[in-house]
């Protein structure tokens, strides 16, 4: 009976213990991991980063009707350029950029990805009416493959794409506009990076088909596929983040966990007039790079351009993609 008592007034101290320290203890709020470093004065809206012989570049695709000072070519703001430049000394130096070589013409929603030594480039041609999406590689990155048409879609128009290595071979993702809403992200899987998407599409791989998204990049990373998205909001839009283990069932981070925000207070955007307010975050261009995640995307308000900007996690990308759900 006394070994019953002595139990019991254990468990009831115990119990007081506990109970005080829930009290008295105090919870972190989250906040988001990404350090917005600053905007890089450029209407650029679809960039990306990435490391080839351990130099830092940028994918960069320009568009029609832009006239920007420091634009790579004359044509580069007319006539639908993707460009490659190289920042010498890593992201911090994106106003010493040099242009290395244009890698497609007559492209948009430009993308890149590097696998033995070689840059694949990918994008969206349209300059015939049909839309398409081409590839080309080079391994100095002044010398590009003649372009080849790696996909027709199914139906409907091509928009963004966006690439990723997992363990058995690259993920490829496109936005559609006849899947769902506006704009439905499909998927597919290559062997090698030169291989037909039309052959390659996953039956029911698909996100957003009861909602709006856009401006997307897809990840693997630790086993899950992430992507990151557009979620329009009734002010703007801003990047969130969902993942997958499959491409099919998807795991959504809370809504108050947006990936990229935008900042309403900020004006003085790019090729508008100076009064205009932010109102979109989008299309990131995510890398890991010396020990941290570097994140390109842009600003603006979805109509004529963007405005450029740069952001780092000091961290893994493990680290950075497992916050916004842990």
């Amino acid at each position: 009976m006394k070994r019953e008592i002595s139990i019991l007034f254990i468990f009831v101290i115990l119990l007081m213990f506990n109970n005080q320290s829930i009290k008295g203890a105090t919870f972190d709020k989250w906040s988001n991991p990404l350090i917005k470093m600053g905007r890089l004065n450029s209407p650029l809206v679809e960039v990306e980063p990435f490391v080839l012989n351990g130099e830092f570049y940028l994918l960069e695709s320009w568009r029609s009707n832009w006239d920007w000072p420091g634009q790579p070519s004359m044509d580069a703001g007319s006539k639908d350029e993707i460009w490659i430049a190289k920042l010498p000394y890593g992201p911090t130096s994106y106003n010493s950029r040099s242009y290395i070589s244009c890698a497609l013409r007559g492209n948009i929603f430009g993308t890149a990805i590097v696998w033995e030594d070689r840059v694949y480039v990918f994008g969206t041609n349209e300059a015939s009416g049909n839309q398409f999406v081409e590839m080309t590689w080079s391994t100095d990155l002044k010398n590009w493959s003649t372009p080849v048409k790696v996909f027709d879609s199914p139906e409907g128009n091509i928009y963004n794409i966006s690439l990723a290595r997992d363990d058995k071979g690259f993920v490829f993702q496109w936005e559609t506009n006849v899947v769902g809403t506006y704009f439905t992200m499909c998927f597919g899987h290559l062997d090698k990076l030169t291989d037909n998407w039309n052959d390659n599409i996953i039956e029911n791989a698909k996100y957003g088909e009861d909602k709006y998204t856009g401006g997307p990049k897809v990840l693997y990373v630790d086993g899950w596929y992430y992507l990151l998205y557009l979620e329009r909001l009734d002010v703007g839009w801003e990047t969130r983040i969902t993942r997958s283990k499959n491409l099919i069932n998807w795991q959504d981070a809370p809504e108050d966990r947006a990936f990229i925000p935008f900042d309403k207070k900020h004006k003085n955007l790019p090729l508008h007039s100076p009064e205009v307010q932010e109102k979109n975050a989008s299309d990131p261009g995510v890398i890991s790079y010396n020990g941290q995640v570097i994140v390109y995307f842009t600003g603006g308000i979805q109509k004529k351009a963007g405005d450029l900007q740069w952001a780092k996690f000091n961290g893994t990308m493990k680290e950075l993609m497992g916050a916004f759900f842990n």
